[in-house]
């Protein structure tokens, strides 16, 4: 090597270019190599493609089938047998859908009754993989590769299980494809020369071949098959296919959802001929044109040395020396000129005076520098890296104590708190393993006077060019009242997270400690309602049962604002109709609003998106309240209800919803705190038309909450139009069974005499309960704690217990607890009776052990209809 930089310039410059010829040609066959590998990719992403479009079109295939097969299960001639009506059906399916060559229904026995195309031989289907699968599964089950019976051809059926009301299978709906539809749906798909595509079942028989169609109903190639059958979901593999021909295959399994086995394999393969010989043509091309330009090339580098590069180069090695011999006033342009030699000279020259005037800014810098150090409040520090003090700024002293002197040769660990001396080591090895920058680790520097002071350190490492060697370089901050400010904070938001938690049990105590009073009261206006009364008496308990209702409201809106200020309230997302929503909640108060002679109208805007998904109950809650209060505070005129789409954003649509009246108005200066708690415009309307001042927070907390805005226009006498603004998801082509029977719209079951336990430890309550359930006809049973309830349902004959949760002693909890270990094959209903009634407390107790679940105050239908709901659950003999 050295003897080769010893040769002349001109032989050097030969060589070079003889040895520049590699580069090129290493680049020519590096780059066909990447093309090579392009290729190849692009080959195996476009058989990978094919698969996966093949794939997505069949699932929407058979995922149509699956949505037609489950609606016709639904149909009620479909229900009841009705073979006319059901073929009838059938064959106007199949004449819309060329898809299906044929739609059937047959028995649970595999008798089929009812298609598209009637079958001449009726024998049983029960013998085929699909109608098995869905019998035993009781899904959508697919099949595989069959000679139809009816259509004479090969065919891939798909069956649906029908199922009656009890959850039993009694019919099969089976959708038919023949295989000759991907014939027709490929035949004229321009793929690339000599590409296969290959469609086997779960057996390993073709279903379609591309380029032989011969071959379905054939096994396909074992080999090719366990390829498939043992590989992933999907894959790509190289092979050689059934001519001869190596290919690259891509494959993908396809099974319907609940199944293991596949019912489809797809695969699809490339010749690697193919996909090679563009890459072949391309090295060739590209070899020739680099072989003329090295010819060029090295006939001009050749000329051109001959020229006076050698003089030129002795003068610039001569002034070389001198200027590394300290002579930087020398002038080399005047030696040398012309050409990028003289260039060259011209840069000598700059070089020098720019060294000049850096040798006297670097002077100066280190002045700066220095000046900086011993000024700065800033540490600064550096480390060898066995982590000792090689140096610290002159503020050391100042800010820890300690001498340089006695600091410097140090290990830095003595002067760091023990808690922080490993997230300093993580630190330094941070800036080793790296050799970057690292910013702000947190640690506390141990002063001499015995107090530890936290800091805030940025570090980088310093390499010495000669040795290799490093060091660690350091700046520390002083970031003490920084820590002090975030304990500071951190104590606040833990003051504020405990007074809040506090603030919710005392609601959900006050709630329990009022209603059960509540209970005992509404309890007994109920049943003095339906004892003989004067008209004077009856008035005196209308008041006295509207006053509870008013209190129930007041409590259940408390309530609820503090579930949603402790975000406790969680938010629906189902699908509904926005239309049927707004239209029932109307409906809700039309009597009200005709009871003042107020008309009550309804608006929605045209071509309103109806079918939409979020919280519907929360949508309900809010605008019975803005309906309630308009027609409150309406006298004379009519309220309006308008709905419109604002904009669309994706599939999110924002809805407007405005509920204008008539009425009073508000006063311009209270419609700023109208929506605050327990804000009315006008004290005088809550003695006129009372309210609680909670309706309005409740509702512009509800729209927030669901993402939307709420805001009011009012002009004082002539009535109020409120806005609000909720996005909801836009479900497009969407509808909605209007077949709904809510379970409360249902008559309450009877039950036939029961024997009760009832465990409930305030007395007028348990008199309540004893009257209202001897008049249902039931004998009862008394206990005053858990441990009673135990001991009596110990002594047995009991069919059902009515337990209070909150009882002295042994709780309703406990003694359920105790109940639901000791039985022994049997199991008793227990319903919680309890004044607790946040939204999360029915699951709650459900999970603790308990069948039912009624909350106080309660009314007796509510009751019955529970203890008939468990007794029926549980299938006690009533007669």
């Amino acid at each position: 090597m050295f003897r080769l930089f010893s040769l002349t310039v001109r032989k050097q410059i030969i060589i070079l270019i003889a040895v520049m010829t590699i580069v090129p040609v290493g680049i020519i066959l590096f780059s066909s190599y990447n093309q090579r590998l392009s290729d190849v990719r692009e080959a195996r992403q476009f058989v990978e493609r094919i698969a996966e479009d093949f794939c997505d079109d069949q699932k929407v295939l058979v995922s149509g089938a699956e949505q037609l097969l489950s609606t016709l299960s639904h149909i009620q001639t479909v229900q009841k047998h009705e073979i006319k009506s059901v073929n009838s059906l059938l064959e106007e399916l199949v004449n819309k859908n060329p898809q299906y060559a044929n739609l059937i229904i047959a028995d649970s026995n595999g008798i089929q009754w009812a298609a598209a195309t009637p079958a001449s031989d009726l024998a049983s289907l029960a013998d085929r993989r699909y109608f098995q699968n869905a019998i035993t599964s009781g899904q959508f089950s697919s099949g595989e590769y069959i000679i139809g019976r009816n259509l004479k051809k090969p065919v891939m059926n798909f069956a649906y299980p029908i199922k009656d009301a009890t959850g039993k299978v009694t019919d099969v709906a089976i959708a038919v494809f023949t295989l000759d539809r991907y014939q027709q749906r490929y035949k004229s798909t321009n793929f690339p020369p000599q590409t296969s595509l290959f469609l086997t079942d779960h057996k390993g028989v073709t279903l379609f071949s591309l380029t032989v169609p011969e071959f379905a109903g054939k096994r396909d190639r074992d080999d090719l098959f366990r390829r498939m059958s043992e590989g992933g979901d999907k894959g790509i593999f190289e092979a050689v296919g059934n001519f001869g021909v190596n290919r690259y295959y891509a494959y993908q399994k396809i099974r319907l959802k609940g199944e293991s086995t596949p019912y489809m394999y797809v695969r699809v393969g490339i010749p690697v001929e193919t996909v090679l010989a563009k890459t072949r043509s391309r090295f060739i091309f590209e070899m020739g044109i680099m072989l003329i330009l090295l010819l060029i090339t090295t006939g001009g580098a050749y000329y051109f040395s001959k020229k006076g590069i050698l003089e030129k180069i002795a003068i610039l090695k001569d002034s070389t020396g001198k200027i590394a011999g300290g002579n930087l006033n020398i002038r080399v342009s005047d030696l040398v000129s012309g050409g990028e030699l003289g260039e060259l000279g011209s840069s000598f020259d700059e070089m020098t005076a720019e060294l000049l005037k850096k040798e006297k800014s670097l002077q100066k810098s280190e002045d700066i520098f220095r000046y900086y150090v011993e000024n700065a409040t800033d540490i600064t520090f550096s480390l060898s890296k066995e982590g000792v003090f090689t140096y610290v700024s002159p503020n050391w002293q100042e800010a820890f104590g300690y001498e340089i002197s006695e600091t410097i040769g140090q290990p830095f660990a003595p002067y760091v708190h023990p808690d922080d001396i490993q997230s300093c080591l993580n630190f330094l090895q941070l800036v080793i393993t790296t050799g970057e920058k690292q910013r702000d680790v947190e640690y506390r520097v141990l002063t001499k006077d015995g107090r530890y002071v936290w800091y805030s350190a940025n570090g980088s490492l310093l390499r010495n060019p000669e040795s290799n060697d490093f060091s660690f370089l350091g700046i520390g901050r002083d970031i003490s009242r920084q820590k002090s400010a975030e304990e500071a904070m951190l104590q606040a938001m833990a003051a504020a997270e405990s007074a809040n938690r506090a603030k919710s049990n005392f609601l959900a105590n006050m709630s329990h400690e009022i209603r059960t009073p509540m209970n005992g009261l509404i309890g007994m206006v109920e049943l003095l309602e339906s004892t003989s009364l004067t008209d004077e008496q009856q008035k005196y308990l209308e008041v006295i049962r509207i006053s509870s209702g008013n209190l129930l409201s007041l409590i259940s809106e408390i309530l609820d604002l503090s579930k949603i200020e402790s975000s406790m309230m969680e938010l629906e997302q189902l699908m509904f109709s926005l239309r049927e929503s707004v239209s029932t909640i109307v409906k809700s108060q039309i009597f009200l609003a005709q009871n003042k002679g107020l008309s009550l109208e309804i608006e929605f805007a045209e071509n309103l998106p109806d079918i939409v998904t979020g919280d519907q109950l929360r949508l309900k809650q809010v605008l019975l309240n803005l309906i309630g209060n308009a027609i409150k505070f309406t006298d004379q005129g009519g309220i309006t209800i308008s709905v419109v789409l604002q904009k669309r954003d994706g599939d999110t649509g924002f809805f407007r919803f405005n509920v204008a009246d008539t009425g009073i108005g508000i006063k311009s200066d209270a419609i700023n705190n109208i929506f605050d708690p327990f804000s009315q415009a006008d004290s005088s309307t809550t003695r006129k038309y009372g309210g609680t001042g909670l309706g309005l927070t409740i509702c512009k907390k509800l729209t927030e909450l669901m993402g939307g805005e709420v805001s009011v226009e009012s002009v004082e006498g002539k009535g109020s139009t409120f806005h609000i603004s909720i996005p909801f998801i836009v479900n497009e082509n969407e509808t909605i069974s209007t077949e709904r029977i809510p379970i409360h719209d249902q008559a309450v079951p009877e039950t036939g005499p029961l024997h009760i336990l009832l465990a409930e430890d305030n007395e007028i309550n348990r008199d309540l309960f004893t009257i209202i359930l001897k008049q249902a006809g039931h004998s009862l049973v008394i206990a005053t704690n858990g441990m009673e309830a135990v001991e009596q349902w110990e002594k047995g004959g009991q069919d059902i217990i009515i337990m209070d949760v909150q009882m002295p002693g042994m709780d309703g909890v406990e003694a359920t607890r105790i109940i639901r270990q000791k039985e022994a094959g049997s199991h008793i209903p227990i319903i919680a009776l309890t004044a607790h009634a946040m939204s999360a407390d029915r699951e709650k107790f459900l999970q603790l052990g308990f069948d039912g679940y009624v909350s106080k105050p309660f009314n007796s239908s509510r009751l019955k209809e529970e203890i008939a709901r468990c007794v029926k659950d549980q299938n006690i003999d009533l007669s």
